[in-house]
């Protein structure tokens, strides 16, 4: 006798919206004088009313693209959750650095320093721990703001405000159930560095997030290893021009220049001349244009 398949468990219906439609269902439910509660993590807003979930991505810009792209991996995690115990993983951190090496470096008149970013390196954890499909993988890989805001909303506690007859009744702040996953990536993503600082004899003068600081004859050393874990990566060149206070000025192949904090740096006065550094909404929009 054949065994019946086991019905698939009911996933929850999410609908996604923006700041708006969030506004126009919670004035119509209290002017209706209903029962509800507001959940807010991050970028995202559930509205449970009922027996329903109305799900709401309130970034800035309203892409309707973040809205699928965080649904979908909150399925894919609530999927996997369903089949597997939470990923155990120790607390890290997702920055590193060598102040005295790269001063070291500095006083023997060393300038160029690579930035060896690994390529899409939080999503590519989620999917090789099974936590994401490869279609939810191959789906967003390509758009670096999507993906960081679907993990990171994984991370953010909650807040649970319950409104009665239309009006607000209690406050709650709640741990999300789903932060391991963010513990994951950190974990996974220190991991992988601590193996290249290791392979490079502790050459790398910072790890800040997915990226890599090291002076140009560590370069191939560093991706080598970056390639044998699994990850592709992207080279950026710097040049370093100067100090302003405690951050370290560099500059790309076409001149912009950005502050840098490796940390403890303050001997290099003598070595690195003061130089002004673009305002902070310059220096926003450098980083947007490098994305």
């Amino acid at each position: 006798m054949t065994k019946k398949k086991d019905k698939p468990k009911p996933r929850k219906k999410l609908f996604s919206g923006g700041m708006p439609s969030f506004l126009t269902h919670a004035r119509m439910y209290e002017l209706l004088r209903q029962d509800y509660v507001v959940v807010t993590y991050g970028s995202v807003k559930e509205l449970l009313h009922g027996k329903n979930t109305l799900r709401f991505v309130t970034a800035q810009g309203g892409d309707r693209r973040i809205g699928a792209c965080c649904r979908s991996v909150l399925e894919d995690v609530r999927e996997f959750e369903e089949d597997n115990k939470p990923i155990e993983s120790e607390k890290r951190t997702t920055f590193y650095k060598n102040s005295g090496l790269f001063t070291e470096y500095i006083m023997k008149g060393g300038r160029e320093v690579c930035l060896v970013d690994v390529k899409r390196c939080y999503w590519t954890i989620v999917h090789k721990a099974g936590v994401i499909s490869k279609k939810v993988y191959e789906t967003y890989k390509d758009d670096k703001v999507l993906r960081l805001m679907a993990i990171g909303n994984l991370n953010k506690r909650k807040t649970v405000v319950e409104y009665r007859k239309g009006k607000r009744y209690s406050e709650d702040t709640q741990d999300n159930a789903h932060a391991w996953v963010w513990d994951l990536v950190v974990f996974k993503a220190y991991e992988m560095f601590e193996a290249v600082n290791k392979y490079s004899g502790g050459k790398v003068f910072m790890f800040k997030t997915d990226c890599m600081y090291v002076a140009p004859e560590q370069l191939q050393t560093t991706c080598k290893m970056i390639n044998s874990l699994g990850y592709d990566y992207s080279v950026e060149y710097k040049n370093v021009v100067g100090r302003s206070g405690s951050q370290v000025v560099m500059a790309d192949n076409v001149g912009r220049v950005r502050g840098y904090s490796f940390g403890g740096t303050y001997g290099l006065k003598m070595f690195l001349s003061e130089v002004d550094l673009p305002s902070q909404a310059e220096q926003d929009e450098f980083l947007e244009d490098d994305e």
